[in-house]
């Protein structure tokens, strides 16, 4: 480690020649040491053995700038590199990209219809952005998943409709309940947003002459008042609804019975279902249209007999809906 001051005095040979042979070790050395040389010159260099840096001095000839690690290959510094030289010589602003070995080009994100909109493409003023298009009659884009209530309600032009939420709008079919025993059925799971309820029976008797009836009914249970209208039958002869909605009456024991109750949502803010009915039993028939306010949605249906005297001996009824 040598440092001087690169000042050569007049001297005698000899001790010139020392003076001479300390300027050259500064110099062949960096002006190594632990402190910094007393005298500095602008871009002398200093290789520090207390940090094991490598410094300069900047041309001012006010401060030392290290330039890189004593002990580390290219002094720490990144090496020459194509690629890098390649990104350098890029001239303009965009997104960089490396098309081959050693070559770097500037791209920029472009759409290729009006499907995609795209803000930002080159960068530059902040992240680039894509949005999708709305879809439209016209145009193919994004577009909204309609909601099972907005597909029942039938108003929405702008969603779209999945095959389940179709298949959900169309008639389903319940387990049939085979009317061979017991004093009557009630089902019990008709599902929400349901606007049509289609009551059927095929063949069914009991073993009375008890009047064949419906309730309907929420969550809560089956409601035993507040029906209204009226079935006529073609003998004539008619019964007006109150506690339930008549499907037969005046049959004999021996009668079967086939019938259609068909139950149309009228006003969902009130749940007010309006009722039709056709239904042969022996030689009569019987039509009739009648009505009933529910406490909250429509979620059951009862069929029995005026009272549950009678027991059911044949046939078959079902439900199917909307």
């Amino acid at each position: 480690m040598s440092q001087h001051d690169f000042t050569l005095g007049n001297a005698t040979g000899a001790s010139f020649r020392a003076d001479a042979n300390l300027v050259l070790a500064a110099i062949a050395g960096n002006n190594s040491g632990a402190t910094a040389p007393a005298t500095t010159f602008a871009y002398q260099w200093w290789a520090d053995t207390t940090t094991g840096l490598l410094k300069i001095r900047n041309a001012a000839n006010s401060a030392w700038v290290t330039v890189g690690t004593l002990a580390t290959a290219n002094f720490g510094l990144q090496a020459q590199d194509a690629d890098l030289d390649a990104l350098a010589a890029l001239g303009s602003t965009g997104i960089a990209v490396r098309s081959a070995a050693d070559t770097w080009a500037q791209r920029s994100i472009a759409v290729g219809s009006a499907k995609l909109t795209v803000a930002n493409g080159d960068g530059v003023a902040g992240n680039p952005t894509l949005d999708a298009a709305a879809a439209s009659e016209t145009q193919a884009g994004a577009i909204e998943i309609a909601t099972q209530p907005e597909v029942d309600a039938g108003t929405d032009d702008a969603r779209a409709i999945t095959p389940l939420k179709l298949r959900n709008t169309k008639i389903k079919l319940h387990t049939e309940w085979a009317s061979t025993s017991g004093a009557g059925h009630e089902w019990t799971d008709i599902p929400a947003g349901v606007r049509r309820v289609i009551l059927t029976l095929k063949g069914v008797s009991t073993n009375g002459t008890a009047k064949y009836v419906c309730r309907i009914g929420p969550s809560g249970g089956v409601e035993t008042s507040g029906y209204g209208g009226s079935i006529i039958t073609s003998t004539p002869d008619n019964f007006a609804a109150s506690a339930w909605f008549p499907l037969a009456f005046g049959q004999a024991a021996a009668d079967t019975v086939d019938a259609k109750l068909v139950l149309d949502l009228e006003d969902a803010s009130d749940n007010t279902w309006v009722a039709s009915l056709i239904s042969v039993y022996g030689t009569t028939s019987c039509v009739g249209v009648m009505s009933k306010s529910l406490a909250g949605a429509l979620s059951r249906l009862e069929l029995g007999t005026d009272g549950g005297v009678n027991t059911f001996d044949a046939g078959a009824a079902n439900l199917s809906y909307e």
